[in-house]
């Protein structure tokens, strides 16, 4: 008996020296103390006005009243996308009105989109580089910053990495069903924040390029990548419309970043664009922002292009606060010179690598006509760290040779 005891325990011993000794596990490990340090670190604290306590905070609280999705009393708004309200609203309704148990949920929630970049950076390359991408993330001090500023981005990167995995899987096995999925993903991404609400249709010369031998393979998988985006972003469109009486997709607020990107220094500001402003992001505001945007756009088209060019620039150091604009426009630069190294190093895998491509470029060019802050290029930098970790991997396996068994 004692020996069939022991016996049985050698299989639980041996699964956990596996445990121990998978990269991965330290990974997750070290992801989760640094992210724990910085919720401990900032229990108490007050958060200033941020979109989290004036628009999230307002809706989440009003849902768990049972006045619906809005922001003063009972009336309806679509200045924001469902689903981070909702997270915030169950948060409160299990533990009540807590930032520390807000950021506490976004931090496991940022160490889930290190493992699922491990798994994509794997799936289009080795283990290896997964594991150097998963760890990159792991320590990148912004995607901590995210978590406990308690933005929707946390939520946003893992639905966008969701998307990536399910995308890159299908692509090296088709099957219809695997495209509509990933449009549900993506369809769920931008639920969340709207800025992928274009990518399908750009996502179409990628995916046709991908099969380029037969280009009819390519629009088939686009077609039911939007189908799967549509299904999912349906029924909040159409609960806008019937509130509305307007063709609403996700929120409004994007007739506010494009007039922002029409302003320059020497412009007053507008009282519609002010941050204390009531009116801003309601549909009527939001309709009147765009009509003025595209007017000073077809005014001054010159002026928007040098705009645009500027702005592609800005986008990699400027932030609300105008603090750390030298640090981040030094290390973004850094990031960005050691990816392209690793884009060409990994030339053979362009194929695979084509989502990944068509999302970088996607978040560049959509931020260089709209307002450009380096907050919204954050979903491009696991995709960039994916491409840094090429070379690192790379300069290691010669250093030490016998990490190449872990291809």
């Amino acid at each position: 008996m004692a020996a069939a005891i022991g016996d049985e325990s050698r299989p639980s011993d041996a699964g956990r020296d596996c445990w121990f000794k998978n990269p991965l596990f330290w990974i997750v490990v070290l992801a989760i103390a640094l992210r724990a340090a910085a919720v401990i670190a900032t229990v108490g604290w007050e958060q200033p006005p941020s979109d989290k306590t004036i628009r999230y905070d307002a809706i989440a609280l009003n849902l768990l009243e049972g006045n619906g999705f809005s922001r003063q009393g009972d009336n309806p708004t679509a200045v924001t996308p469902p689903l981070y309200p909702l997270l915030l609203a169950g948060v409160y309704g299990i533990v009540g009105y807590s930032g520390t148990a807000v950021r506490a949920t976004l931090a496991i929630l940022d160490v889930v989109t290190c493992v699922l970049w491990m798994l994509i950076a794997s799936e289009i390359f080795d283990r290896r580089t997964g594991w150097t991408t998963a760890l990159l993330i792991a320590i990148c001090p912004y995607f901590v910053y995210m978590a406990v500023t308690a933005g929707s981005d946390t939520l946003f990167f893992l639905m966008l990495a969701v998307f990536l995995l399910t995308l890159v899987r299908t692509l090296g096995s088709p099957t219809r069903r695997g495209f509509a999925l990933a449009g549900v993903a993506l369809g769920l991404a931008t639920l969340t924040r709207a800025v992928p609400l274009l990518l399908p249709v750009y996502l179409l010369p990628f995916l046709l390029l991908r099969y380029r031998t037969a280009p009819k393979r390519g629009a088939v998988a686009t077609a039911f990548i939007t189908v799967g985006f549509i299904a999912a972003l349906t029924p909040w469109t159409v609960r806008n419309f019937v509130h509305f009486h307007r063709l609403i997709p996700v929120q409004t607020l994007g007739g506010y970043h494009l007039f922002l990107a029409t302003v320059d220094r020497n412009d007053p500001e507008p009282r519609a664009i002010q941050p204390g402003s009531r009116s801003r992001g309601t549909v009527e505001n939001d309709a009147n922002l765009y009509a003025r945007s595209w007017q000073r756009i077809a005014d001054d088209p010159i002026r928007f292009l040098r705009g645009m060019a500027k702005r592609l620039g800005k986008m990699w150091y400027v932030t609300h606060s105008g603090r750390f604009g030298v640090f981040l426009g030094v290390v973004n630069l850094l990031l960005l010179v050691v990816a392209v190294v690793g884009a060409v190093m990994a030339r053979g895998h362009w194929r695979e690598l084509l989502p990944i491509y068509a999302v970088i470029s996607y978040f560049v060019l959509l931020h260089s006509v709209l307002f450009a802050i380096f907050r919204y290029m954050m979903p491009v930098i696991p995709a960039l760290l994916m491409l840094a970790s090429i070379p690192l991997v790379k300069l290691v396996t010669r250093i030490s040779p016998t990490l190449e068994e872990g291809r």
